[in-house]
This record gives structure tokens, C-alpha cells and sequence, in this order.
């Protein structure tokens, strides 16, 4: 009931080569914005006057630092995230030949064709509408702090966090703490970003399609 790149929901009724090939350029150029996070770090290690191999903690300007860091790096990531959907439907238009309503209810309405969704999804596009309008019909009853917690911050964040601070943590003999800390904080802020839009999206879709 939403933008498709918000949809939390729809990987679950894609068939599985659908959803991997939906997920390669936003996913890919999600991870892919790290390139210039970490060059965009440098320059500001230089212009703040960080030392090579200083700790960002004890460094004079270490918090001004780590504060732009995290913000550079969620919006580049959701740049990077957007852009790859961008492609998406750049292909569909230049390749498949899409019409631009076609292209606008798959990406914008998250109205798939019938032949994406699992056997077990309802496939005829009023019934498939109607079904999405009921599922966020009672999504919604559960408030939107509760969604952005459960779906943004919890979901989404706490999985990001796993793979990027938690499991690289095992590899590494560095002191992590305040690295595990501020890794927490970021992918909690950027959850809760997610989870947010996701609910202005679905919300905006739903009033729009109920009446």
C-alpha cells in the first residue's frame, strides 16, 4: 500500500527470482555509497586536524566528525537505496517497454503484476488492491510509533546493525565499544527514518485509494 522501495511487505509476496532481481541495484548501491562515505571521512579527518590512527573519541573536533559521518553516511545509503529503484524502473521504460502508468503503479502504488506474486497471494489486480487496503487497515491500528519501532527501527535497523557493526566486530582485535555504541545509534536513527517514511507512504496511499 506504498511507494515500493517502503514496502517492508513486499519482498513476502514476491516470488523469490522477482524479489532478488528487484533488490540487486538498490541493495548493491546501497552498499556500493560506503566508497565515497569513507573518502568524504578522510577529507574531514584532514580539515578537522585528526591524526592517522587517532581515536575519533579523543580527537579535539572527534564529535563534530563522527556526528557528520553518521549523517553523511544515511543519507548517501538512502540515496544509493533510491537511485538503485530509479534504475528499476529506468529498465522497465527503456527495456520491457513499460508504459508509464504501467511503470508508475508497480513503483509508486506497489501494484505488481499477478505473474510476480506467490501462488498463494491473491493475483487479480481489484482483488490484490483491495487485499493490500486490508492488510494496512490493520497495520495501522497499531499506531505510528509502534510501525516505526517494530518495522523501521527493530526490522530493518537491528538487521543493518548485525551486519555491519556486530558481525565485522568478531573479526576484529580493535577495542569496539564505543564503535559497537555509536553503530547502534546510527542504525537505530536510520530505522526509525525508514520506518517513518515507509508509514508516511502506506498512510498516504491508503487515504488515497479508501475514500
Amino acid at each position: 500500500m506504498n511507494n515500493i522501495a517502503f514496502n517492508l511487505h513486499i519482498g513476502n509476496l514476491l516470488k523469490a527470482r522477482y524479489s532478488i532481481f528487484l533488490a540487486i541495484f538498490p541493495v548493491g548501491l546501497m552498499f556500493l555509497s560506503f566508497a565515497p562515505i569513507w573518502l568524504f571521512t578522510e577529507c574531514l579527518s584532514v580539515f578537522f586536524g585528526i591524526q592517522e590512527g587517532e581515536p575519533i573519541k579523543d580527537a579535539e573536533n572527534g564529535w563534530i566528525l563522527l556526528s557528520v559521518f553518521l549523517s553523511a553516511m544515511v543519507v548517501l545509503m538512502l540515496l544509493g537505496y533510491i537511485t538503485g529503484w530509479l534504475i528499476n524502473a529506468l529498465l522497465a521504460l527503456v527495456i520491457f517497454r513499460w508504459s508509464r502508468e504501467k511503470i508508475y503503479a508497480v513503483y509508486l502504488n506497489s501494484d505488481v503484476p499477478g505473474s510476480w506474486l506467490k501462488d498463494s497471494v491473491v493475483a487479480t489486480p481489484a482483488a490484490h488492491k483491495q487485499d493490500k487496503l486490508e492488510q494496512w487497515r490493520k497495520t495501522r491500528k497499531q499506531g505510528k510509533l509502534k510501525y516505526i519501532l517494530k518495522n523501521g527501527v527493530i526490522g530493518w535497523g537491528s538487521l543493518m546493525y548485525i551486519i555491519m557493526a556486530v558481525l565485522p566486530a568478531f573479526r576484529s582485535s580493535e577495542p569496539l565499544g564505543f564503535t559497537i555504541i555509536w553503530q547502534a545509534a546510527l542504525w537505530a536513527a536510520a530505522g526509525a527514518l525508514l520506518g517513518a517514511l515507509t508509514w508516511h507512504f502506506s498512510e498516504k496511499q491508503y487515504l488515497k485509494h479508501s475514500g
